[in-house]
């Protein structure tokens, strides 16, 4: 195989850096970087950063980079994921940087899209999301991720509705990846082996930078078995975790019926887990008391977003459904609309969306 020349950097076509934390990934990581090397947007440097992994991954990694001259393998001791990405980030030397894990897949377009929206933005919008189809092992569709469409000042709007909800899907300017510092949960909860990295970085990015949605699906986001998102209780306990870490760090920046609210909508979506698993609803049951004597109108408003506009939408759409569930994910459509909201939601984020843009506009005026 032809070796593409070394990428060298140019107005207009600027260098990104793609990070992909490896462990144990013999069965995908192959896949996973043609993924990448498919973009049509060519200038790319590609770090595969293993985190010490016993299987073949660091023999495939290298087999790769033989085959690519812009993947470089970088090989390390085991730190787990969010160090092994800090790691691969600081080892770049582009000023654009995505992140990639290693079982899942872009769309060929997903790169050159998200660069031209934050090139076009300018230079206070410091990453852009692209949202994802849910895959299975065999790169089938079987779900797609909510796509609640935020642009601007979006701190608060990105709490509410815990929104982005994988790295797979962040390109971020370098100066806003740094200016964060490393970003690891497990520092703050070190026996707890699922975290919520993703989340925290892109709500500390948004804090500084404004956020931009690239409103197609251009990642494969892909489910396993034992994943965090199969287990609602690990899940919220995650995310409480997180928000305890945040409001300290952002204090009176994001009002606490914000961290309610969010919170509340996940016990809610941990109850709907939870009563879905034989021999755990009464944990559902319970689950669900909490969530609605945390916010007694975001219960309503759940089951009238899940259950009465998203149902009126997928009756609308049944059969065209069923026809690309199980299609590949690379032969799907990248277009999507975004996520169906009840009326509560809808006031919420609009109402959000300005305190957002009052609290940007006291953040600029303290810098000048």
């Amino acid at each position: 195989m032809h070796a593409p020349a070394e990428p060298t950097s140019t107005i207009e076509a600027p260098l990104v850096a793609v990070v992909i934390p490896v462990y144990n990934a013999a069965s995908t990581l192959a896949h996973t970087v043609q993924s990448v090397t498919n973009q049509t947007y060519r200038n790319l440097e590609i770090l595969l950063v293993d985190d010490g992994s016993s299987d073949a991954s660091p023999e495939i990694a290298e087999r790769l980079a033989e085959q690519d001259a812009r993947i470089r393998v970088i090989r390390q001791a085991n730190q787990g994921v969010a160090a092994t990405r800090n790691n691969g980030a600081h080892a770049a030397k582009a000023d654009y940087i995505a992140f990639l894990d290693n079982d899942d897949l872009w769309h060929p377009t997903k790169i050159e899209k998200q660069l031209s929206i934050l090139i076009e933005r300018g230079p206070d919008y410091g990453f852009v999301y692209a949202p994802c189809r849910i895959i299975a092992t065999d790169d089938s569709h079987i779900g797609t991720e909510p796509l609640y469409v935020a642009n601007g000042p979006s701190l608060i709007q990105l709490v509410y509705v815990y929104f982005p909800r994988t790295a797979s899907g962040l390109l971020f300017r370098r100066a806003a990846f740094e200016s964060i510092g490393d970003v690891d949960m497990r520092r703050h909860d070190p026996t707890y082996p699922w975290t919520t990295d993703d989340c925290v970085l892109t709500l500390k990015v948004a804090q500084r930078w404004q956020f931009a949605t690239c409103p197609e699906f251009l990642v494969g986001y892909r489910r396993v078995a034992g994943s965090l998102s199969n287990n609602p209780l690990r899940q919220l306990h995650s995310q409480i975790v997180m928000v305890r870490m945040l409001q300290q760090d952002f204090g009176d920046e994001v009002p606490p019926f914000a961290w309610r609210w969010m919170l509340a909508f996940s016990h809610t979506a941990a109850a709907m887990g939870l009563l879905r698993s034989p021999g755990r609803r009464m944990e559902g049951v319970r689950m669900m008391l909490s969530a609605i004597r945390m916010d007694p109108p975001a219960f309503v408003d759940y089951v009238i977003e899940r259950f009465i506009v998203a149902g009126g939408k997928l009756r609308a759409k049944v059969m065209k459904s069923a026809q690309a569930r199980r299609r590949p994910f690379i032969e799907m459509s990248t277009l999507g609309d975004a996520s169906p909201m009840a009326p509560l939601k809808a006031w919420r984020m609009k109402r959000l969306a300005r305190i957002d843009r009052a609290r940007w506009d006291v953040l600029t005026a303290q810098r000048r």
